[in-house]
């Protein structure tokens, strides 16, 4: 999981001499003997874990490496990942799996952004942007209205009309003191009718969580691309294909396939959790190399090379007898 952007050459090989062959050769056993050292293969004690709870399991990750990796071999490691970088091909095609629930991306984001949310329901994430995130902006975009389409009527979201007016009342409540601010403004409106009123590139970036069909979802990415600025970033919630979500007719993994594949976005990262948020970036904008190098120096990560050309399915382990259902994804 290195933070190179590029994929490697291939090395000559070593020539035996002590030229460079033979000095990475050295670097590379010095490096895997420390390593299985660190991690308890070897001689030497192991090094630091901590327990992390995902999708209701619990799994030991070990958190980095620079305990033992320091001085002169840290100088090492720098120089010869700069060497290698130096000499990359150019290689955009990964994407990060994140193993951290959504909340922690908004601590990435650059603050003072303007910023949507299209899909607002009773404003829990909305709440957590601004303290997260803290946005100089924050346009919060739903009709807050009973959906009559067969397709969204399983979707727990589509509740009866009375309760969505409840919800828009309670959200400018809730929000009242920011409203008055400027900070938040609440549009009740469908998200293309809302997003056309705006200019091309007035958002840093993007929430998207409204409904969740295929069709819905890849007009709201091709409506978010426009409003976006050059560099920017388009996040969503709910990548989700598993068994509830295709008993919802979820057709979000699809639709950033495709508006991926259409666009030239990439999808640059994703978390591993049962609904997973989704991070689409255009280009490698600053806001784009930020993120990326957030990522890296704070996250645990599985980098994941053609992960949109491979078969992504989220899939169920059932223990009956303790009566507890854990998710994992499977890529193929």
């Amino acid at each position: 999981m290195r933070g190179s952007r590029g994929r490697a050459s291939p090395r000559p090989p070593d020539d035996g001499g002590g030229g460079t062959g033979a000095a990475v050769s050295a670097l590379t056993k010095l490096l895997r003997r420390e390593i299985k050292a660190w991690l308890g293969c070897g001689d030497g004690a192991a090094g630091p874990e901590r327990d992390m709870a995902v999708n209701g399991g619990t799994m030991r990750l070990v958190t980095h490496m620079s305990e033992r990796i320091r001085g002169r071999l840290l100088d090492d490691v720098i120089a010869a990942e700069d060497a290698e970088t130096e000499a990359a091909e150019a290689d955009d095609d990964y994407t990060y799996l994140l193993f951290h629930p959504r909340e922690v991306l908004l601590d990435l984001l650059p603050g003072n952004a303007v910023v949507a949310e299209i899909g607002v329901a009773k404003g829990a994430f909305s709440r957590q942007i601004l303290a997260r995130a803290r946005p100089a902006g924050l346009h919060l975009i739903d009709p807050w209205e009973e959906q009559a389409d067969d397709a969204y009527r399983p979707d727990p979201a589509n509740v009866e009309q009375g309760a969505q007016d409840k919800r828009v009342e309670r959200i400018r409540g809730m929000f009242a003191g920011e409203i008055e601010a400027g900070t938040v403004v609440v549009h009740r409106d469908y998200s293309g009718a809302a997003l056309a009123r705006f200019d091309p590139g007035t958002f840093d970036w993007v929430y998207v969580d409204a409904m969740h069909t295929y069709d819905a979802v890849l007009a709201d990415l091709r409506a978010c691309r426009r409003v976006v600025r050059p560099g920017g970033l388009i996040l969503g919630h709910d990548y989700a294909n598993h068994g509830l979500a295709r008993g919802m007719n979820f057709g979000v993994v699809e639709a950033v396939r495709d508006f991926a594949a259409e666009s030239g976005w990439r999808l640059l990262c994703l978390t591993a959790d049962e609904y997973p948020t989704y991070v689409l970036a255009e280009g490698r904008g600053d806001a784009v190399e930020a993120l990326e190098a957030e990522i890296l120096a704070r996250l645990t990560v599985l980098k994941v090379h053609g992960f949109l050309r491979m078969r992504y399915r989220q899939e169920y382990h059932i223990d009956r007898g303790r009566r507890r259902l854990n998710m994992y994804v499977s890529l193929k």
